[in-house]
């Protein structure tokens, strides 16, 4: 091999080692920025400093019995029309939780009584961080919601409690459950369901497979 081809070869060798090195020094920062990404996008469980409704949101600390609270909680089956106008605290489960922009709407349990929860950022009583902190909030974790009760136009025909639903002015975990291994709506959900959604709606409703549902029995 003549020095002028030898020359060449370490010449592309070393281009090749440029671009290599190049390329991963890319794949690095993008991984980087979906890191970050990542990290913004998680749901918070405490407020910033400088959130105007800071004291109105997040996890509760270790409960070790060092105070008592003073605070009383109104039962979900006794949110009647009779307390619309005033103010109620409940602690029930997070059944389910819909966010759309800069409002959510919350379906607390409670036993077998459900009412409707909503939310609407106004940074008053309302901020941005907490609804996306309420839409963050795992299912079937136990909550504490607070709120004024009100009447809406229309019943609420998915909650027990449909004449009344709760403005939101308040929301703390309890306890954060586990993500579940399935939506126990979607394994509760019907053949005929399914097949009605497809055929007028052309919507496709989730479903449990009978092998998940056979390895997760405790649940079902």
């Amino acid at each position: 091999m003549s020095a002028d081809d030898a020359g060449k070869l370490s010449q592309e060798l070393s281009d090749k080692a440029a671009l290599k090195a190049e390329k991963e020094a890319k794949k690095a920062a993008k991984a980087e920025r979906a890191q970050q990404r990542g990290v913004k996008q998680a749901a918070p469980t405490q407020p910033d400093a400088d959130d105007p409704c800071a004291s109105q949101w997040g996890d509760y600390a270790l409960v070790q019995s060092q105070e008592i609270s003073g605070r009383k909680w109104t039962k979900v089956e006794q949110l009647t029309q009779e307390l619309s106008g005033q103010e109620v605290l409940v602690r029930g489960r997070l059944y389910t939780v819909r966010g759309k922009g800069k409002s959510a709407f919350l379906m607390i349990r409670q036993r077998t009584a459900t009412v409707q929860g909503v939310m609407f950022a106004d940074d008053v009583k309302v901020s941005k961080g907490m609804v996306k902190y309420a839409c963050g909030i795992p299912k079937e974790s136990i909550v504490d919601v607070g709120g004024i009760l009100t009447c809406p136009e229309a019943k609420i025909e998915s909650a027990t409690q449909k004449d009344v639903e709760l403005q939101v002015t308040s929301i703390r975990v309890v306890s954060r459950a586990a993500a579940l291994p399935f939506e126990l709506v979607d394994a509760a959900r019907s053949d005929a369901e399914v097949a009605a959604a497809a055929a007028e709606k052309g919507e496709v409703l989730s479903t449990v497979s009978q092998d998940v549902r056979l390895d997760n029995r405790a649940l079902d």
